[in-house]
């Protein structure tokens, strides 16, 4: 039996002797303090461990909130489409105004295939540019008019060109910009359109009253061959030679159904009904430019 046993702190070596001889003791004395700190690292680890969980459940949760937060916003602001063959300007409207807190970009194209597919998620308003190819402005939004589209169009352009202007407020636009217009100034100006005002560039303000006297005294606008492309003046000078949309297709070297498409544009800039009334005017615009 072991005498004289003392509790001493752990790992001290202890003799003790009965008379048969001397018996080493190892002293196992456990404080509770020995517990909690062979526990402590363990338990740090799994605290540790259950911290980062939380953590990233609560940035998943927060990042699903602004997530929501953002398509509600997104549904109040006013859906935009863009339509300009421009692409580095087509790029900077759109940075523009995606960073207004009302306006959300559905959408930037630069044709009139790509347009058609955009107006299927319905915008709210469509901003394009007048001067455009192979579809100019005009003819690009007289063909989505006609595809069932009547969503309020404004043009932002460079043309100061009375011609241009009056064209498109015959052709029922909501406003008239110019591309070199001040940042705040143009964004204002498209709020403004959106609310349901007419609003036009200042330097357009003198020319729409020349629009509107013309067309008070039933007056042609001024020269009309600068409505036309390219493609279309070749057209039109064969067609006021008299050729058929065959003969024409043969000469350029494209399809009939082509040269159809082309006239078809033509009378509808014009405001032509015939071969002949066109055929009449673009000789008598030959004389004006030659004077």
């Amino acid at each position: 039996m072991l005498t004289n046993l003392e509790m001493s702190s752990p790992g001290f070596a202890h003799s003790s002797s009965n008379g048969r001889g001397t018996v080493f003791v190892y002293s196992t004395r456990l404080r509770v303090d020995d517990f909690v700190h062979a526990e402590a690292p363990n338990k740090q680890q799994h605290q540790g461990g259950r911290g980062e969980a939380e953590s990233a459940t609560r940035t998943k949760m927060i990042a699903a909130a602004k997530f929501r937060d953002e398509e509600m916003r997104k549904e109040d602001k006013l859906k935009v489409a863009l339509f300009d063959d421009n692409h580095l300007f087509r790029s900077g409207l759109c940075e523009l105004l995606t960073h207004c807190y009302d306006f959300n970009v559905i959408g930037a194209v630069g044709s009139i295939e790509e347009m058609r597919t955009l107006i299927m998620e319905q915008p709210d308003l469509l901003v394009m540019d007048i001067r455009m190819k192979p579809v100019d402005g005009l003819t690009a939004l007289s063909q989505l008019r006609k595809a069932g589209c009547y969503t309020p169009a404004v043009i932002l352009t460079m043309s100061d060109s009375e011609l241009d202007f009056g064209m498109a407020l015959r052709a029922g636009v909501r406003g008239y910009l110019l591309k070199d217009m001040e940042p705040d100034e143009l964004v204002d100006a498209i709020r403004r359109i959106a609310a349901g005002e007419f609003v036009v560039a200042p330097p357009m303000t003198e020319k729409m009253i020349e629009v509107m006297r013309d067309d008070q005294h039933g007056e042609e606008p001024k020269n009309l061959l600068s409505l036309l492309t390219g493609r279309e003046l070749e057209i039109m000078k064969l067609l006021s030679r008299g050729d058929s949309n065959k003969s024409i297709a043969q000469t350029l070297s494209i399809s009939a159904e082509t040269v159809k498409q082309h006239v078809h544009h033509i009378f509808t800039k014009l405001n032509m009904s015939s071969r002949v009334k066109a055929a009449i005017l673009f000789a008598k615009e030959l004389e004006k430019n030659e004077q």
